[in-house]
């Protein structure tokens, strides 16, 4: 169900059909020039934001959420985010959110690219990010540091609604 808020803006009330995440991951890729000290997303941060807003929304939409398989703190390096969905694709987990420097933008082309591999991707405008997802069958989710920073300053319900509502809606196409 879904209405129209102020601003002309889309509030989901409670979905027809909730899907489940009942396997998934969530790792916070640390470096690549992102600020540093008050404010900065830590592990421990990070795991709040998982929990206290991102769970947390999307069971209050419905949704099955079980904890974690993990939340971690990650290098920003395509062979990490490579290496990380390779685990994830042996452990059978569904879906994977992954926060990254808002300089890497989304992980997409400017993640530390190098080699062959790297190249290739910059000079196609090729996404890391979304090629692991369409290799490996696993719905990834990208997420700029600088938003999970915001949130867990001064929440801001739409923006966590927003992060909610798309495992909800692939989650349900892919698992149904």
């Amino acid at each position: 169900m879904v209405n129209i808020g102020r601003g002309n803006t889309w509030q989901a009330q409670h979905f027809l059909v909730p899907a489940e995440c009942t396997s998934w991951a969530a790792y916070c890729m640390k470096g690549g020039g992102q600020r540093t000290g008050p404010g900065e997303v830590n592990h421990q941060n990070f795991n709040k934001f998982v929990r206290d807003f991102f769970m947390r929304e999307m069971r209050q939409r419905g949704m099955t959420v079980s904890e974690p398989n993990e939340v971690a703190m990650i290098d920003v390096s395509l062979d990490t985010l490579y290496q990380v969905m390779e685990v994830v694709k042996s452990k059978g987990l569904k879906y994977v959110l992954i926060a990254h420097p808002d300089s890497a933008d989304e992980v997409h082309r400017k993640c530390l690219l190098s080699g062959v591999f790297g190249l290739l991707l910059n000079l196609f405008h090729l996404d890391a990010m979304k090629l692991y997802e369409r290799r490996t069958e696993i719905t990834t989710q990208g997420l700029k540091i600088g938003t999970v920073q915001r949130v867990l300053n001064k929440p801001q319900p739409q923006t966590v609604q927003n992060i909610g509502m798309y495992p909800a809606s692939l989650l349900r196409l892919r698992c149904s």
